[in-house]
């Protein structure tokens, strides 16, 4: 007997919806991956692209929101919580949320939140917890460098145009760019002067009392600039320079780890902080280039002050993506409240 045609369909659909529930794969890349070093039959280059090691590391994340209704009034609002991403090298899995979301959405980046209503009367406080499964692939790539390809056209304009922070008109930091570059035309090895050069010129401080973008965090020491900030101004200077050079960049954010057992608080009143931030919270922001055939590759500039490109360690836990660019910080992530605000946010990180 053949089938319905408008009852298979609904099937599919009903089938599909009920995956998406449980949580969303985000693919970050079109190209096969090699996790073995060997070259895969729809690559068509004529060398192998080099080898990549990876290790493979599971942690249980228990997230805790504290909300406040400050107002004498009692408030119904949507609340967004963002669940920790699935990509090439991480896979995550929502255990448990309460209150329990009404359904799970993608935002333009492609970043996945839970939505949640709540209900909340004057001056009362709640909480929101959510416990995910998230299992990471560390990695290390040996690049052949020889293999290494400019974008297409298409990716180059998706991912190297100028926004409100990744300024890529602004002529000092087009001139800087091109002083790095210097005569070299391989994307990934400018991809690697680029990081080198921004590691040798940062001037570390937590939270500056600015703008973000590179245009209002490089300064002039020395006769030479330099970088005056943190892991978001780090991002946002390395983002630009490498897409004034043509190469597709953006911005992956999350947690930083400094052990696999780890435990992270912020509230508002810590905030002013400066240095002695870094001892209770992890936020964290880092770039990603895409260079041909490897797809998204990772760069971190702060971890070890080493300039670290395709080698992704196991401190990395990703939650979302900017490729069109938010204007806050990374902690304006990852619970968002309209009416409510959001009094205190703590991650515990229990290795399995």
């Amino acid at each position: 007997m053949k089938p319905h045609l408008g009852l298979l369909l609904l099937g599919v659909l009903l089938v599909g919806m009920g995956g998406l529930l449980y949580f969303r794969e985000v693919k970050e890349v079109e190209i096969p991956v090699v996790l073995t070093g060997n070259q895969t039959s729809t690559m068509p280059w004529s060398e192998s692209p080099g080898k990549i090691e990876t290790y493979s590391h599971t942690y249980l994340i228990k997230a805790a929101f504290k909300l406040k209704n400050d107002r004498d009034v009692s408030v119904s609002d949507i609340v967004y919580v963002l669940v920790p991403m699935n990509t090439t090298h991480q896979t995550s899995k929502l255990i448990s949320m309460e209150p329990e979301p009404l359904v799970l959405e993608l935002d333009e980046n492609g970043n996945t939140y839970a939505k949640i209503r709540v209900e909340m009367g004057p001056n009362e406080v709640k909480w929101i917890n959510a416990t995910f499964e998230v299992t990471m692939e560390s990695y290390k790539y040996s690049f052949n460098t020889n293999v290494a390809l400019w974008p297409s056209l298409e990716m180059a304009r998706k991912y190297t145009t100028s926004t409100a922070v990744w300024t890529t008109e602004n002529e000092t930091l087009i001139e800087l760019a091109e002083s790095i570059a210097g005569d070299e035309d391989n994307p990934l090895n400018i991809a690697k002067k680029i990081a080198e050069w921004v590691v040798n010129h940062v001037e570390y401080s937590v939270n500056p009392n600015r703008s973000r973008g590179a245009s209002h965090c490089l300064t002039y020491k020395d006769s030479d600039l330099y970088i005056y900030g943190d892991c978001t101004e780090v991002a946002d200077t390395y983002i630009t320079l490498v897409r004034i050079m043509g190469i597709p960049a953006r911005a992956a954010f999350g947690m930083m780890l400094e052990e696999p057992k780890e435990y992270y608080w912020l509230n508002e009143s810590s905030r002013g902080e400066g240095e002695e931030l870094l001892t209770h919270w992890g936020g964290h922001i880092w770039p990603q280039v895409y260079i041909e055939p490897w797809g998204w590759i990772d760069v971190e500039m702060l971890e070890g002050l080493i300039a670290r490109v395709g080698d992704y360690s196991w401190r990395h836990i990703i939650f979302g993506l900017e490729e069109k660019n938010f204007l806050e910080e990374e902690t304006g992530h990852f619970c968002v409240s309209m009416y409510l605000e959001v009094e205190h946010m703590e991650f515990r990180f229990i290795p399995q």
